[in-house]
């Protein structure tokens, strides 16, 4: 038996460390090119943007399919010509190997938006990365991906596309755009155990 003293600091120890888990910080930075910019932007204006957001376990999963929803303070924010977008959380939604058009699919949104202070809490931003038919090597698996291949994505501009929209309505589209490159960094880091 166990010194109650062993016990005490062995305890302590299950404590702190189920209290810090290990996690990864992916970084993305994207760059893109306007295709449809209705009133916000330009036909051929740059768009950039950055988001971060954790290593976490799956909300939602199904066989090839899974998603995960990233809180805040984890935020995408875009940027094109004059005007500012910054959302309030972020929702990943993988799917690998489907078999149909599209074959592995990360769509990547900015939830509820600030655009040049205005809010819409229907509104959304964000890019969807899609490989074609047969394509299987962008994604593994379902896994939260840290790091995207753009050349892997090899869909097509209609499935591989940013876009910002202020709802889901017919008309609430602002701008939609190419995504011309994306740069990924990914490092080790520490986060409490109250996250998810």
């Amino acid at each position: 038996m166990l010194p109650t003293k062993t016990l005490s600091v062995l305890a302590s120890a299950l404590i702190f460390v189920s209290g810090f888990a290990r996690a990864e910080l992916a970084t993305l930075k994207f760059t893109g090119t306007v295709v449809y910019g209705g009133s916000l932007a330009t036909i051929g204006d740059t768009v950039t943007g950055v988001l971060s957001y954790e290593s976490q376990p799956q909300d939602l999963s199904l066989p090839n399919y899974a998603s995960y929803s990233i809180p805040a303070p984890f935020v995408m924010s875009v940027s094109v010509g004059d005007h500012f977008v910054m959302s309030k959380g972020i929702t990943i939604t993988v799917f690998n190997n489907q078999g149909g058009n599209v074959e592995d699919m990360a769509n990547i949104a900015g939830n509820s938006i600030l655009l040049d202070n205005e809010l819409y809490s229907e509104g959304s931003a964000g890019i969807n990365l899609s490989s074609k038919s047969g394509s299987k090597g962008a994604l593994k698996n379902t896994k939260l991906p840290l790091s995207f291949d753009l050349s892997k994505f090899d869909a097509g501009p209609t499935l591989t596309y940013g876009w910002i929209q202020k709802d889901g309505s017919q008309n609430g589209q602002l701008l939609q755009f190419s995504v011309d490159s994306i740069q990924s960094s990914v490092k080790a880091g520490q986060r409490g155990g109250d996250h998810h």
